[in-house]
């Protein structure tokens, strides 16, 4: 129910929620004597609320679901040959059999891209979050031309 104020012995209505920036923008939109660069101005304005406020998001998400990240067992080897041992590591899958769903259920999703480069391959991880915000990962990997590989299997 909206309040109201008194003034002059008129009732002015005043609403309980006041109109979104957008619909501020949208109403100034239709008024030719709004100047253009105003409103590109509140525009923007508003764009960088939204990018703030899908930033807080992220972030907000981010810290609630690290508490919750378990250790992963390391499932796979790399065997260095007769008599040099392995190093164990986590597998992709293994990770992503553990840590997808609860990125997921945070509303994260991941993708990765890869691009070649003159000194091998350049990997690119993006950490996408529902509210809008993403955060961006890059690691260069140079050739492993180690023995049996050919150049395909470097990269």
């Amino acid at each position: 129910m909206a309040s109201q104020l008194a003034l002059n012995a008129d009732i002015i209505p005043i609403p309980d929620e006041q109109p979104s920036l957008l619909a501020v923008i949208i109403q100034a939109t239709k008024d030719p004597s709004v100047d253009v660069q105003k409103l590109n101005a509140l525009f923007d304005f508003k764009l960088r609320i939204e990018q703030r406020d899908a930033e807080i998001a992220f972030n907000q998400a981010l810290a609630d679901l690290l508490p919750r990240l378990p250790r992963i067992v390391k499932d796979k080897q790399i065997k260095l040959g007769a008599g040099k041992g392995s190093i164990p590591f986590a597998s992709y899958e293994q990770v992503m059999r553990i840590v997808g769903p609860l990125l997921h259920q945070a509303s994260f999703t991941e993708s990765f891209t890869s691009e070649d480069t003159d000194s091998g391959v350049l990997m690119t991880l993006t950490v996408r979050h529902r509210a809008g915000h993403a955060v961006t990962s890059k690691l260069r990997l140079p050739p492993d031309a180690g023995p049996g590989r050919n150049n395909n299997q470097a990269i």
